[in-house]
């Protein structure tokens, strides 16, 4: 869970990296079926989820569909990252977690 000042802006559901049956798909059904229906404070102030299994990185909004949760696109400054999926995971997530993408404002730099 991302908290900003206390309040749940991002829910992210990791899997495990290391069982070939268990996917990204698995934390997004997680997210969409159980926590969205059983617990729905978490998602007032809700912004998006993220799930991933630690190779594959996907994000949707409340009530999305998993079919159309996609994957965040890393911009071109990136490099090749196809044969390294941590790598990956991780530049995906200091990219979509930025303050700015995460609030929408305008970035400051």
């Amino acid at each position: 869970m991302l908290l900003v000042n206390g309040l749940p802006l991002v829910l992210i559901e990791a899997k495990t990296p290391t069982r070939a049956a268990v996917s990204w798909v698995d934390g997004a059904v997680q997210v969409h079926d159980d926590y969205e229906k059983f617990v729905p404070e978490l998602f007032v102030c809700n912004v998006f989820s993220v799930a991933t299994e630690g190779k594959e990185y996907h994000y949707g909004s409340i009530g999305l569909p998993i079919k159309d949760w996609g994957p965040w696109n890393l911009d071109e400054n990136a490099g090749d990252t196809r044969h390294h999926p941590m790598k990956t995971l991780k530049l995906a997530a200091e990219s979509m977690l930025r303050p700015h993408v995460v609030l929408d404002t305008p970035s400051f730099s």
